[in-house]
């Protein structure tokens, strides 16, 4: 009776078949997902440009500041002189030689000079916060 179906138990053991709906075949990336963020190596990349983008563009802000703080302080000298002028046109046209503080062009002058100095004070505060990389 060799030929029965039972195998016998010295026969070695038979493959257990694989069940195909548990182990399906892996599926390729579409270059749209391999484009998403944070899948794969472009995937990746993309994150590291995005990365670089927003260094860049804060670094940016923080030039852009510099070099409006830098005109400002050019206004604030430039302000200044003028207040010099001014307070020596009033000196030389004046018979008692005083100069007052209530005087309205001495008081243009200084409101000039303190406006720029506020502009000023806001331009390194927001570089300060671009520092800071709030």
């Amino acid at each position: 009776m060799a030929s029965s179906s039972k195998p016998s138990k010295s026969s070695p053991k038979q493959a257990k078949p694989k069940p195909e709906a548990s182990n399906p075949a892996p599926e390729k990336e579409t270059p749209e997902e391999a484009a998403k963020p944070g899948s794969g190596f472009f995937g990746q990349v993309g994150d590291a440009f995005r990365t670089a983008g927003a260094s860049a563009e804060k670094y940016a802000k923080m030039g852009l500041s510099k070099a409006e703080l830098e005109k400002e302080r050019l206004d604030l000298y430039q302000a200044h002189s003028r207040l010099g002028e001014t307070v020596m046109k009033i000196w030389d046209e004046s018979e008692d030689v005083a100069v007052r503080a209530g005087d309205p062009e001495i008081a243009k002058r200084r409101k000039e000079v303190r406006e720029i100095r506020e502009r000023m004070a806001k331009l390194r505060e927001r570089i300060n916060t671009l520092r800071a990389g709030s």
